[in-house]
């Protein structure tokens, strides 16, 4: 009983955060956006980015450890793991490139002004 619970805690919470973030980029910073050169006017820095660096990847990780606690799956467990080391891996990469972009369009706004 206490295990299921945890599960829907952690499975909301997933669902909340994931949510509020997709909320926060908006049409235009979610997704593969910003490899389209489609950006924000600069990086989001709102609820819950100030809290979290990763909203979606931790929120997702989240609703699938809950969703596993709560059909009380060690396949779901592991699979979950999986999932969140391969955030890990993808963060390795997206992080920098992230901050290079944005790095990059507020060079070319100052270029602008001047």
């Amino acid at each position: 009983m206490v295990i299921r619970t945890i599960g829907q805690v952690l499975t909301a919470s997933g669902v909340v955060m994931a949510t509020w973030a997709i909320v926060a980029l908006n049409f235009y910073g979610y997704g593969f956006a910003d490899s389209f050169d489609i950006l924000m006017e600069e990086r989001v820095t709102s609820f819950p980015f100030n809290v979290f660096n990763n909203p979606m990847y931790l929120g997702s990780t989240l609703e699938y450890v809950g969703a596993s606690l709560v059909a009380a799956s060690p396949t779901g467990m592991v699979l979950s793991a999986l999932i969140g080391a391969m955030y890990l891996i993808a963060l390795h990469f997206e992080e920098p490139f992230t901050a290079m972009i944005y790095a990059d369009k507020a060079n070319q706004n100052i270029r602008k002004e001047n």
